[in-house]
């Protein structure tokens, strides 16, 4: 599970989406320059932008409040981007979160969609191709039923 591997407090609860915020996107991936370019253009796109460089610090991030989107590096360091979405699918105490996996070679496209990534990324990212796909699975806006339902859909909300 998830959280035996990364929390340091394991009966903390983990917390869900909250209605009437901005999406959160939460990237991963161990190189500094492609983490800063992709959270500056999800930031510029008005999304909230969480970033970690490993699969440690992304587990502690989701298990303190779990984002709406993932964008991880099928190549990361240690555990693999690919290890740590296996991971946290397995894990049924984190709610289910959309993973867009990006990487060099199309070898993981194949391993991400078998593990249920929403979508692929090819490295060099082309950054309407990346906003095409967030906006696919990680709408700006959360909003919630007018009949006082839990919230049933996500909406674009266009500027």
């Amino acid at each position: 599970m998830l959280s035996q591997v990364f929390s340091k407090s394991k009966n903390q609860p983990v917390a869900g989406p909250q209605i009437g915020k901005t999406a959160n996107i939460l990237v991963v991936d161990d190189d500094s320059c492609m983490r800063k370019l992709l959270a500056q253009h999800l930031s510029e796109a008005g999304y909230d932008v969480l970033v970690a460089e490993d699969a440690v610090t992304a587990g502690n991030l989701i298990l303190s409040a779990p984002p709406d989107l993932m964008i991880v590096d099928a190549n990361i360091a240690g555990l693999g981007g690919i290890g740590f979405v296996e991971l946290l699918k397995k894990d049924q105490s984190i709610p289910s979160i959309p993973v867009i996996v990006s990487a060099g070679r199309r070898e993981a496209a194949s391993k991400a969609k078998a593990l249920g990534a929403a979508a692929y990324l090819t490295k060099p990212i082309v950054v309407d191709d990346l906003l095409r796909k967030v906006g696919r699975h990680a709408p700006k806006t959360r909003i919630a039923s007018c009949t006082g339902m839990p919230l049933m859909r996500w909406m674009f909300i266009s500027c």
